[in-house]
């Protein structure tokens, strides 16, 4: 009687080991997001696409994101595997083996892209030739205190004008 229940038992747990992985599978749709839409988007495995989008990675694989979009600043993002409830309840040897116990975090892969701060370059035609030296010499002062040129640009643009370049 005690050898048939422990076989029972064994049946039992061999049959249900391998549950998330007929369940969850072992691959997960990751949905790549931004805002603003549009964003070029390279996973570190090599896939891309155009955000929104979505992409099916491994549930155990850990990849890095990063977004590209024409005047914005360039992001990335770290994709990780994490422990799923059901997985560690549920799951056996096989389903850590096939990484179905796994879920990806982030999922939505979501990032907030910052536009790229305009640099101005001032030039010399910032400065209206018709004004005399003086007045184009009170207008570079004056665009150097408000911050619009750097000191160096400042020197660079004062020695040009008393030079009458």
């Amino acid at each position: 009687m005690r050898t048939g229940f422990c076989l029972l038992m064994g049946a039992v747990l061999l049959i249900a080991s391998g549950c998330a992985t007929m369940i969850r599978g072992t691959e997960e749709p990751l949905s790549i997001t931004s805002e603003p839409p549009g964003a070029m988007v390279q996973v570190s495995d090599g896939q891309k696409g155009t955000t929104p989008c979505q992409i099916k990675l491994k549930r155990n694989q850990s990849v890095m994101i990063r977004y590209t979009k024409d005047g914005y600043e360039p992001e990335a993002l770290s994709v990780f595997p994490t422990l799923a409830g059901a997985g560690v309840i549920l799951g056996g040897v096989i389903d850590y083996g096939t990484g179905a116990v796994y879920s990806l975090t982030p999922n939505p892969a979501h990032v907030i892209l910052k536009p790229v701060k305009a640099q101005s370059t001032p030039q010399v035609q910032e400065v209206q030739p018709k004004q005399s030296v003086v007045e184009q010499l009170d207008e570079l002062d004056k665009m150097k205190k408000e911050g619009k040129i750097t000191k160096e640009e400042y020197q660079a643009l004062r020695e040009r004008l008393i030079k009458g370049q």
